[in-house]
Parts: C-alpha cells; structure tokens; sequence
C-alpha cells in the first residue's frame, strides 16, 4: 500500500518470509530492525521511500505481536516522519532516510493502526486493548482502555476520538487529556 507525504511516496509491504540477517530474501532493504531484540519477530514489515522515483531510503522492521494486514491506518505521516504500525509497536522512521527515530510498544496484544492528531504534535495509536497518544518525541502522553476489547475503526471529530468496543460499547476519548466517557448511539453518529 502506498501513501504520499509531501514530495515523498511511501510503499509498506507485509514480509512474512523475511529472514533477518539472510542474503537470500525476496527483497533487501538498506537498513534491518529488529524492534525487540530477543526472540523472532511475528509481524515484519518493508518500508521503502522514494522521491521522484528514485528510493531514498529501506528498511524492514520486525516486531512481535498479532498481525493485521496493511490497511490506510497503518501509516501516519507528521511532520519530517511517519510512524508506522507494526505488531504490538509503532515505530517512528525520519523521512526521507527512514532512520528510526523511536519505537514504543502501542498495545498489549496488536496496534491496529496510528492516526495523526489534529494538533499536528501528535499521533494516536489504536489497538485491540488500548489507545496510547505518542508526542512526536515519542513519549507517551496518555493511555486509554476499554472494558473490553476495541474493534472497527476508530472515528476523529475536532478534538476527539470515538472508539468501540465488541461489546457495542462506545467511547469519546478527549485527545488533550485520554479522558474518555461513555456515549450512547453507533460509531460515527
């Protein structure tokens, strides 16, 4: 899937063959990360920026945790960076090099996906038990959870976030504070 960001086009591909550290791979990329150092990666994904066609910058990025396919939501790009979901983690990857900027775990089991927040200073993240706001530095400046696990896709409006849970529960989470209350009615109504 592909997202543009300025003059840059991003292409990230899910890569569950890759081997770290082995030359015969389908696809190299300049730069291998290994987010937790300790045991195999679950989800490994490839990332690869171009400018006017020509590649800037690789890198595949491994992380453990449940796996979901790629989807408009797991890129976020702010600034001079995109933060990209990946297993249980977000990474944060300077633009146009890909250099790693930062990497946090996101949720406990799997982050669906990152949205950048209105402010332009931050990015939500949105897993299946929580909802993290990241600074652009990336510290953590709030954590939301359900009373049960979140499903669907999360729905910005001004300074809020809507999530849901699988119970039909719905929340409005205020983005300054991580406060969420309960409200009635569906998703997005």
């Amino acid at each position: 899937m592909r997202w543009t960001h300025g003059p840059y086009v991003l292409e990230v591909i899910d890569e569950p063959t890759f081997t770290f550290g082995s030359a015969d791979n389908v696809r190299g990329y300049a730069v291998e990360l290994r987010l937790e150092p300790d045991g195999e990666p679950t989800v490994v994904r490839g990332v690869t920026c171009t400018e006017d066609g020509v590649v800037r910058g690789s890198v595949v990025v491994g992380a453990r945790g449940g796996g979901v396919g790629i989807d408009p939501r797991t890129v976020a790009c702010v600034a001079d960076r995109c933060v990209v979901a990946v297993g249980d983690r977000v990474a944060a990857l300077r633009l146009p090099e890909l250099a790693l900027l930062w990497h946090a775990n996101a949720d406990e089991v799997v982050c669906f996906g990152v949205l950048a927040a209105p402010d332009g200073r931050h990015v939500i993240a949105f897993g299946e038990l929580s909802v993290a706001c990241f600074g652009l530095d990336g510290v953590r400046t709030w954590t939301f959870g359900a009373r049960d696990v979140l499903r669907g896709d999360p729905v910005l409006d001004g300074g809020t976030l809507e999530v849901e849970d699988v119970g039909g529960t719905r929340y409005r989470i205020d983005l300054a504070t991580g406060r969420g209350r309960r409200v009635p009615g569906r998703m997005g109504g």
